[in-house]
């Protein structure tokens, strides 16, 4: 996983969390009333057993509603800071390279042996490089073309559509949205966000949470693994209470750090026209724009592809580092 300092790449990093954010919407511009949060789960186990007994089916509403107060706050917020004050210039160019980069990715493996073979591309998405990792790689990037494609046919390309954007509501369509996605991307009706063992596994801790006394706080889930069934993986997940709430005891760490990296990029996103913190999101979404094209036109060549992704983030980083030596923006 990358320690890099959340912001650094300013725009990029922007819209890729964007795309976790919103990557399944289908905006419904229907201007209804938003429903309040469900009362959280008294005990822990029962946290653990209503968020992911519907995790297992693609539904984030009940960890929304275990979501402390303050944090759900903040999320609002910064949809709503970014609706009423987004640069109407960034925010369309920006929209444009989400629809190339979702193109990029989405493409078939007879024309992407460039992708699915990119050492570069591999280390990115976290993939394993064994014999397998192209067909890794391919459904990895497939995964992340239905979000960016789905953001594509959100109608965000207008900011003022988040007006009408319910943050539990998108929990509810969210993986559902891109797993439609990823079906049209695959052509299979079977393809799924989920491999059986990690339903087996979250309906597993969620047993185990419902199972659970009222005062446990930690855990654990069981299965055979191995070709032959005769080794075990152990899975466990442990809760701490924040603000009345039971939450995933890392989340207490990342989510605040994330809030904190969502905010930085929001100010590159609504900073006035002709600013510094503009000049330097249009540069950064130039470089990107070109960057892209390299990327395109190196599809089916593995070596070229990595070179150009080399070159990319290169672009990106060395943009980033000397607007923060010509002036520190945090």
């Amino acid at each position: 996983m990358s320690t890099e300092r959340p912001g650094t790449l300013g725009p990029l990093l922007f819209w890729l969390l964007a795309a976790l954010l919103v990557g399944a919407l289908s905006l419904r511009l229907l201007g209804f009333v938003k429903a309040p949060p469900a009362r959280p789960a008294p005990t822990a186990g029962l946290a653990v057993a209503e968020t992911l007994t519907a995790a297992a089916d693609l539904d984030l509403r009940p960890i929304w509603d275990n979501l402390p107060e303050t944090w759900r706050a903040e999320a609002e917020g910064a949809v709503e800071k970014l609706r009423a004050s987004a640069n109407p210039e960034l925010w369309l160019l920006g929209f444009h390279q989400v629809e190339r980069l979702a193109e990029l990715l989405a493409l078939p493996a007879e024309r992407a042996t460039g992708l699915d073979q990119s050492a570069r591309l591999a280390a990115l998405l976290e993939d394993s490089s064994d014999m397998l990792a192209s067909e890794a790689v391919r459904r990895a990037r497939l995964r992340l073309a239905a979000g960016l494609r789905t953001i594509v046919h959100s109608g965000l390309d207008d900011p003022d559509n988040l007006a009408y954007l319910d943050l539990r509501e998108l929990c509810h369509s969210f993986l559902p949205n891109v797993e439609a996605e990823l079906r049209k991307l695959e052509g299979q009706a079977s393809a799924s966000l989920l491999s059986p063992e990690r339903v087996a596994e979250l309906r597993g801790l969620s047993a185990a949470g419902r199972a659970a006394e009222s005062d446990v706080t930690r855990f654990e889930w069981t299965a055979p693994t191995g070709a032959g069934g005769d080794l075990q993986r152990t899975s466990e997940i442990e809760c701490m209470q924040l603000e009345g709430c039971w939450v995933e005891g890392n989340l207490v760490a990342i989510v605040p750090a994330w809030l904190a990296a969502v905010d930085r990029e929001l100010a590159l996103w609504t900073a006035a026209p002709g600013s510094k913190e503009a000049m330097y999101a249009r540069g950064m979404l130039e470089a990107l724009d070109s960057g892209l094209g390299e990327l395109e036109r190196a599809a089916q060549d593995p070596i070229g592809f990595d070179a150009a992704l080399d070159a990319l983030m290169g672009a990106l980083v060395s943009r980033a580092v000397r607007h923060k030596v010509s002036g520190p923006f945090d």
